[in-house]
């Protein structure tokens, strides 16, 4: 991705790429968005979503507690054979790691499993519909995509007509192989 909408992402959702700028060691965010500029919005709307979560509670000794949503840590962005792929691991509230250490190896622990879990399930569900929609966005566009591969077995999504004239494309002989779902 290019460095302006990788700052705009960054700038946009600095919870979310905390570790844009960390340590090669620490973090594979070191390395960028590693996938084209047509998958900026897909981006975009995934940290929405994560960003869009919400406050519950979970209810211990007949008294409901009020939780804030775990945050999204971005720990990788990449393009893997041909599709978005959103690594990323949960940063829990401290009240929520207080309680569960308080009420572990307690009946009051499978509700907190319960609440974690559902923020986990949602967040994966996130990433994988963001997945489905770059296997249909060309990565260098935005534009209506389709698989592709080069002479040499990589894949890619791309916009058949941009896939016809960028140079980059021809060199390598990206072909389409599958024309629609």
């Amino acid at each position: 991705m290019n460095e302006e909408l990788d700052k705009k992402l960054c700038e946009k959702y600095p919870k979310i790429f905390r570790n844009r700028n960390a340590p090669k060691q620490d973090s594979c965010m070191y390395w960028g968005f590693e996938c084209g500029d047509g998958w900026y919005d897909i981006l975009d709307n995934l940290c929405t979503s994560f960003q869009s979560s919400y406050t519950t509670s979970v209810k211990i000794n007949e008294e409901f507690i009020a939780l804030d949503a775990p945050e999204v840590i971005a720990d990788q962005v990449k393009e893997k054979f041909g599709t978005l792929r959103f690594y990323y691991h949960l940063e829990l509230p401290k009240l929520y790691t207080e309680l569960y250490e308080k009420y572990k190896d307690t009946n009051h622990e499978e509700e907190l499993l319960r609440w974690s879990n559902g923020y986990r399930l949602y967040f994966d569900g996130a990433v994988n519909l963001a997945e489905i929609f770059s296997s249909r966005t060309c990565e260098q566009t935005g534009k209506k995509g389709i698989y592709h591969s080069s002479s040499s077995g990589w894949v890619k999504v791309l916009n058949e007509d941009f896939a016809k004239i960028d140079p980059y494309c021809i060199e390598r002989g990206f072909k389409p192989y599958i024309k629609e779902f």
